[in-house]
């Protein structure tokens, strides 16, 4: 915003704002953390409005109600799932939540570059996000401890007096495992091979399986590579006057445009 056209008035709302939307985020992490989305769509989200929209690497959900199937309920599906596996193992579980026992996901926020609308009724914010998740619920029943680098794009919303999430855009940039020797070597080994069907899961004792309950959209980013072209999946936000979902937020058109590249991983020997 260009503060030389701004009264002082508006200068207090667009602070106040600022401070909300930060303060929003951070109880996303730890939410997030907990496995709480739905407590989190509930709460901290968007209430007057259907045009919901989260995101990640392989796709999106663009309404409230493909969110909260997808997003929340992909979450709790697979949490119930490993759950009843992880029970065989510890039955000293039984009785707890299933989505907070699933992994443990701490994003730190870091970075964060905040733009306020011309019109005061919505604000735009991105984040870096290093983090690590540490998991005994996984296919190979095994424990396990991963370290990711991710951004994150939000669009905030004003309603009443609250500023609530609008949308998610959650862009991995790397990641790997903690007890990886040489985690750029594992990378480039892995985009040289082929891509190898998982074996299908095996249905818990109650017949449940893992797996998202939704067909998400595509998105285009670009799988990591240690020489791959840099991406900028979520870009900071600029200054804009009033919100447009296809040109000033972190919605799929957004994400087709111009920040999303495709192109071939070049074949590059590691010695």
């Amino acid at each position: 915003m260009n503060k030389k056209n701004m009264s002082f008035a508006h200068m207090v709302d667009v602070a106040e704002a600022c401070i909300e939307v930060e303060n929003q985020q951070s109880k996303h992490a730890i939410m997030h953390a907990a496995g709480l989305t739905e407590e989190e769509l509930d709460t901290m989200w968007a209430k007057e409005r259907d045009d919901l929209f989260w995101c990640h690497n392989f796709g999106g959900m663009n309404n409230r109600a493909e969110v909260y199937k997808g997003w929340a309920g992909g979450l709790a599906q697979n949490a119930h799932y490993f759950y009843r596996k992880l029970l065989a193992v510890y039955p000293e579980v039984e009785g707890k939540e299933s989505r907070t026992l699933m992994e443990c996901a701490v994003h730190m926020l870091g970075s964060s570059i905040i733009e306020v609308a011309d019109d005061g009724q919505t604000a735009r914010g991105s984040w870096y996000t290093p983090g690590v998740i540490f998991s005994t619920l996984n296919p190979e029943a095994a424990k396990e401890g991963i370290w990711i680098w991710e951004r994150y794009g939000n669009d905030f919303v004003k309603e009443g007096d609250e500023w609530l999430i609008l949308s998610q855009h959650v862009c991995n940039d790397y990641g790997g495992a903690m007890d990886a020797d040489n985690w750029a070597r594992v990378a480039n080994e892995r985009m040289q091979q082929p891509p190898q069907p998982r074996p299908a899961p095996e249905p818990a004792d109650d017949g449940s399986l893992p797996g998202a309950p939704w067909a998400p959209l595509p998105l285009f980013f670009a799988s990591y590579s240690p020489v791959q072209t840099p991406q900028n999946s979520c870009p900071w936000p600029s200054p804009y006057q009033t919100y447009v979902r296809e040109h000033t937020s972190y919605c799929v058109p957004f994400a087709e445009g111009e920040y999303s590249i495709t192109y071939p991983i070049p074949e590059v020997p590691m010695h």
